[in-house]
């Protein structure tokens, strides 16, 4: 395992580092931490929907993606999707791609996930099948890396 962690951050040096952002409930946190280390990217780890809310609504850099978990104090995925995705529009701001987490693999709870304006799904425990899905998607949906980003240069 150690090998391939190591075939994969070579592999994606010449990329620009994702950013992500991950809004797990605490005990959850720990899962994702690997997809950061693996695939280069940077990410901020609010800890519910009310602060994803604030740090994307206030934030001057721009995310990739955020990874959401549905379930959370204060204020669901759903709800901070659904805000998220008001904000964009009134900022005119293009969408961000946000993958809901959920324990939950009734279809139902898939459902609502796209219902709130959720691009992808993937169930809880995480696994890392599926994180490597999503990461490879979001990297083919982003394209090559600009050419400052690829020879090192700022």
């Amino acid at each position: 395992v150690a090998r391939d962690r190591r075939d994969h951050r070579e592999a994606d040096l010449d990329r620009r580092a994702l950013r992500l952002v991950g809004v797990f409930r605490h005990r959850h946190r720990a899962a994702a931490h690997f997809a950061v280390d693996a695939w280069n990217a940077a990410a901020l780890e609010p800890g519910d929907g009310v602060e994803a809310l604030h740090v994307l609504t206030a934030e001057r850099q721009p995310f990739d993606a955020i990874f959401m978990d549905c379930e959370m104090p204060n204020m669901d995925g759903y709800t901070a999707t659904q805000r998220i995705r008001q904000w964009e529009r009134a900022e005119q701001r293009a969408p961000l791609y946000i993958c809901g987490v959920s324990a939950h693999v009734m279809r139902d709870y898939r459902d609502r996930a796209f219902a709130a304006g959720m691009d992808d799904f993937i169930a809880k425990p995480l696994q890392r099948s599926e994180l490597e899905r999503v990461i490879e998607l979001l990297r083919r949906r982003l394209g090559p890396p600009p050419a400052d980003a690829a020879d090192g240069s700022s």
